[in-house]
């Protein structure tokens, strides 16, 4: 299965879902040390490699991965963005490209790992999702491999978010408020269609998580106000912390925010 989120402010047009407009350079920083996929991407595909993401943000994993020795390039559409990066470090082992990641300026074949984190969620219609997806196969080797993450159902988001949402949806009805879409939380069987349909093949499923004391998968409502530090974003107290490595331990599915396809061609 999957489900949309949905919010009463509609975002630009040409968007990519700026999450991280307003945040602490610094303090959204620090969150890649803490997460599973880029523990997973260090261990299994270490330097060197020549790595791009699309939609790379305010640099979140592409000054990580250059600190670390790869031949990092990072797309993204929103200018903004870039313009943080460059204020914030200016060390010439990273190439930015202001540009769309439905027609990037890049030869076939230029990368061996090419990564998309949060992005393709984002895409309601499925046409234009495959769109973008079939501009990531293309640039990436044939031999290389295509890391994707999206927001995952896990079984609390199931149990707590979903009917949540259904009951705000109801509300915001009541109350004659417009939603707009914002992205999907996708079901591990939901995401790997998505993958089919782009003649892709997945040989490695990784949950996508930030573990303690940072946190994606507690931090939706209702179960966040059981869980959240409100001093720092994304981050839980030692309740959330407990309840999170529990639930982890038994399995990752009941708790993760987000799940990650490793794919080849």
């Amino acid at each position: 299965m999957k489900y949309k989120i949905k919010y009463p402010k509609q975002k630009k047009e040409t968007s990519g879902g700026a999450y991280w407009q307003g945040a602490d350079f610094n303090e959204h920083l620090i969150l890649t040390e803490y997460q599973t996929t880029y523990h997973y991407l260090l261990k299994n595909y270490p330097p060197p490699q020549k790595v791009l993401e699309a939609g790379c943000g305010i640099g979140r994993w592409v000054i990580p991965l250059a600190q670390n020795k790869y031949d990092v390039t990072g797309i993204e559409l929103e200018e903004e963005a870039l313009n943080i990066i460059n204020q914030n470090y200016t060390k010439d082992n990273i190439t930015l490209v202001h540009g769309d990641i439905f027609k990037m300026p890049f030869l076939d074949q230029t990368f061996d790992i090419v990564i998309s984190l949060g992005v393709l969620e984002h895409f309601e219609d499925p046409l234009v999702q495959q769109k973008a997806i079939s501009e990531h196969f293309r640039v990436f080797k044939d031999d290389g491999m295509f890391l994707i993450t999206v927001p995952f159902v896990s079984l609390i988001r199931l149990l707590f978010h979903f009917p949540y949402l259904i009951l705000q949806t109801f509300v915001r009805k009541i109350k004659k408020k417009t939603e707009y879409f914002s992205e999907y939380r996708y079901s591990r069987r939901a995401f790997e269609k998505v993958i089919k349909k782009a003649n892709l093949k997945v040989v490695e499923i990784v949950y996508d998580d930030l573990l303690p004391p940072y946190n994606f998968g507690l931090m939706d409502n209702p179960v966040r106000k059981l869980f959240k530090d409100n001093e720092t974003a994304y981050k839980i107290h030692k309740f959330g912390a407990y309840m999170f490595k529990l639930l982890w331990k038994i399995h990752p599915r009941l708790v993760s925010g987000g799940i990650g396809f490793v794919c080849q061609k």
